[in-house]
């Protein structure tokens, strides 16, 4: 036969309540996600804006209002930083167990200052926009007050109705409320101090190693912004190498017009280096935001992340002395209950009741503190910042890597257009920096050399068509005859043999002066000591 609900054994009772337990659990997670996601369906914005600064009079300091503009008022409230530092307070006294953004620094001196203020601007900005994405944290009544309430004295009255218990209470709170529901349904995990203190050190270390980072990642910034007054200067060097080519070229005669043809081309080649590091000083431009926007944004941001953790461990150290003293109190107060019972006094064990109950209160009000603020840490923040720090690096650093991936895919355009306006084979040119840089590998240690220029061999051309003969200087004599004794058997310096007369050329002469000399072979320069040239041809070589 069945047996009643209070027949039955005990450990079916258990199981059953057990059960039901866990279905109303699984019945309140799968309502309370549904919320969760409505209420990310519905969006929240909220933004500071235009800094104000309000002037000082004889009794007051000046200093710097923001015009917050949200999705509870568009058209915006002024508050102080201060008010930013109060906000921040309540929701750390109510929300236990969740790790509130930290606002930016505070600076007592040189806080008028336009980047310090504008800086300031983007961390409160980012601070409001944190809480305002928190589906609990912006439904805190005070919190809405902050975003809607526009006059100075009815704020200044919301504050102090805040600090003195309004909103404090979930009846009150529509965020609190469906906070603390979500703790309820929290078991509190065991060894929870042991388990705390693991979390601490892995935040610890994440903070450092991020802190390593983002000094490194710094140094990269700085490099780049280097690189890109750098490319900046490259650019103009070739700008003017190209128009300083093109000038020179106006002032060279009719002897120079060969010279003139290759100056012109290498002013060509000189305009599409510039045009070339042109296009990239304009890609590289973005460089260094690109480095601020995602590499040092996402660490510090993780930096953040440890740095309102860790505040949530200096709560939950303060909620665990605050259970401490009042565990001591309530101690204390029952001992003395229990020694005028002991005496006999009970009238005045009697009159500790009152006493006995608000110690007993405060004791397990501090005791439900630091559980919550302990599942908080651990089965929320902790698991929900190692989430949040994947994605939010992923992100940002995929972010990174598809811009490099971008300016590398253009910059091998750039450099690929560049060739080809060059006239150079894209092929060919890559070989040949291929084996130079292969060839200083292939040594020992590495020596930084500039590659040997391709040598065409030399060549003598024929004089310009219509170039018309002048005097020779008065100096070339003397220039011939320093040359070739300078190149003698005898030591440098030694005195030359005088020159030949000057006569009137023979036309066989001139015919042999106008017709190019003929190159050695290779042979007869090496068989020819240097120097030794018979002096009938370095004559019938001045010339040249």
């Amino acid at each position: 036969p069945a047996r009643s609900p209070r027949h039955q054994p005990g450990s079916a009772r258990r199981f059953e309540a057990l059960s039901a337990m866990a279905a109303d659990a699984s019945s309140f997670w799968e309502s309370e996600l549904e919320w969760q996601a409505a209420e990310a369906e519905k969006g929240f914005e909220v933004n500071v804006i235009e800094p104000r600064h309000v002037g000082g009079g004889m009794f007051s300091k000046s200093y710097t209002t923001y015009k917050v503009t949200s999705t509870v008022l568009a058209d915006g409230v002024w508050r102080r930083y201060s008010d930013f530092e109060f906000m921040r307070d309540i929701l750390v006294s109510r929300f236990h167990g969740l790790a509130i953004p930290l606002l930016p620094d505070k600076r007592v001196v040189g806080n008028l200052d336009e980047a310090f203020i504008e800086r300031r601007r983007a961390g409160l900005a980012d601070w409001a926009r944190k809480i305002g994405a928190h589906p609990y944290l912006r439904g805190d009544a005070t919190f809405t007050r902050f975003l809607s309430v526009t006059g100075d004295s009815e704020w200044e009255q919301s504050k102090k109705a805040a600090a003195t218990g309004e909103g404090a209470s979930s009846s009150s709170n529509p965020g609190l409320a469906r906070w603390f529901g979500c703790l309820r349904m929290y078991p509190l995990p065991a060894e929870s101090d042991k388990a705390v203190a693991e979390s601490a050190a892995l935040n610890s270390m994440l903070e450092d190693k991020c802190r390593a980072l983002l000094t490194a990642v710094d140094a990269f910034l700085q490099a780049t912004k280097q690189s890109v007054a750098a490319m900046e200067a490259i650019g103009a060097a070739f700008d003017s190498l190209a128009k300083g080519a093109v000038a020179a070229t106006e002032k060279l005669g009719p002897v120079h017009e060969s010279v003139k043809k290759e100056t012109m081309s290498l002013a060509d080649l000189s305009a599409k280096g510039h045009h070339a590091w042109t296009e990239l000083l304009s890609l590289s431009k973005f460089a260094d935001n690109e480095v601020q926007l995602f590499l040092l944004a996402a660490i510090a941001n993780e930096i953040g992340r440890c740095q309102a953790f860790s505040s949530l461990l200096a709560v939950r150290k303060a909620a665990q002395d605050a259970f401490g003293r009042s565990s001591v109190q309530l101690n204390q107060l029952r001992f003395r209950q229990k020694q005028y019972k002991d005496k006999g006094d009970a009238p005045r064990a009697a009159q500790m009741e009152p006493e006995l109950e608000r110690a007993t209160k405060l004791a397990h009000d501090m005791n439900n503190r630091l559980s919550d603020v302990t599942k908080g840490i651990l089965l929320v923040e902790g698991r929900s910042s190692a989430i949040k720090r994947v994605t939010m690096l992923s992100q940002l650093f995929g972010c990174f890597a598809a811009t490099q991936g971008a300016s590398a895919s253009t910059t091998q355009t750039i450099w690929k257009n560049f060739l080809a306006e060059a006239g150079l084979e894209k092929a060919g040119t890559i070989a040949k920096a291929q084996r130079v840089i292969d060839d200083l590998l292939d040594t020992d240690e590495y020596t930084p050399v500039l590659p040997a220029a391709p040598d065409s061999g030399f060549s003598i051309a024929p004089p310009p068509t219509g170039l018309q003969a002048g005097a020779a200087p008065a100096s070339a004599a003397a220039a011939a005859a320093a040359a070739s004794g300078a190149g003698s058997d005898g030591a440098a310096g030694s005195p030359a043999p005088a020159p030949a007369p000057a006569a009137a050329a023979s036309p066989a002469a001139a015919a042999a002066a106008s017709t190019p000399a003929a190159s050695p072979s290779a042979d007869e320069e090496e068989d020819t000591p240097a120097g030794n040239d018979d002096d009938d041809d370095a004559e019938e070589g001045d010339m040249f």
